[in-house]
């Protein structure tokens, strides 16, 4: 596992806000071991980098941390991060990526606006939204014709909050809850992962995620959904889904 703090120029890599600790485990928790919760993909090798703090995250810190991924041959990057702003630099690692057979996922955003967010917007990136446990679309979910699938995120407010649990400790033995975009973009990432150990190229994993995802909302790919809930039984199984168009 490569481990890389970008902002402090470190191989150590301290998690303040807890946010990438609980990305990480939805993705990848380890399973069978009696302890919190089973990631998308518990056989999955995490590389450790910091590219945000409390001040935001840095275009140079998030496009040296795409750039070391594809040197270090990762097979799908994470990117449960965003602003409104687009950057032709950034679109460039991105695409670079992608023409290194690497699989990006990009978190939609938490705005309930329909305003591109990046990089999740960008072409070459899976853009995510969130659903809620009702399969709706989450109230803080990002929409739009960039929109490619949606995954679990939770819910804002009371009395019907709903949040995804896992590995952020919060007290000895306990994990804790939080809701986004972000959470919802490591499900995606997990599968993507599992489809990519079975040996498949990035452009048929695209394929998969989006051509076997559970069609929700107005029939065909819509804003709240993109082409649907990611569906992972689905995605590893069907090997003539229909390609899509992204």
């Amino acid at each position: 596992m490569d481990s890389w703090d970008f902002i402090n120029n470190t191989p150590t890599v301290v998690d303040t806000e807890g946010h990438g600790t609980h990305v990480a485990g939805i993705a990848a928790a380890l399973t069978s071991n009696g302890t919190g919760i089973a990631g998308a993909s518990p056989d999955g090798l995490l590389f450790n980098y910091k590219v945000c703090d409390d001040l935001g995250c840095a275009d140079e810190d998030i496009i040296a941390a795409i750039n070391e991924a594809v040197r270090l041959d990762a097979e799908v990057i994470n990117l449960s991060l965003g602003g409104y702003g687009s950057s032709t630099v950034a679109q460039n690692a991105v695409d670079n990526a992608w023409r290194n057979n690497v699989v990006v996922v990009a978190s939609a955003g938490n705005d309930a606006v329909s305003t591109p967010n990046y990089p999740a917007a960008y072409p070459n990136a899976i853009a995510v939204s969130a659903t809620n446990t009702s399969n709706g679309d989450s109230n803080f979910s990002n929409f739009g014709s960039w929109v490619d699938v949606a995954a679990p995120g939770g819910q804002l407010g009371a009395p019907n909050s709903q949040r995804i649990l896992s590995t952020l400790p919060v007290a000895l033995g306990s994990y804790g809850h939080k809701n986004g975009t972000s959470m919802a973009a490591p499900f995606v990432s997990g599968i993507a992962a599992n489809l990519a150990s079975r040996g498949l190229p990035a452009t048929e994993i695209r394929r998969r995620l989006e051509a076997t995802a559970t069609d929700l909302g107005a029939p065909g790919k819509d804003v709240l959904f993109g082409r649907g809930l990611v569906n992972a039984h689905a995605a590893a199984t069907n090997d003539t889904a229909p390609g899509c168009g992204t």
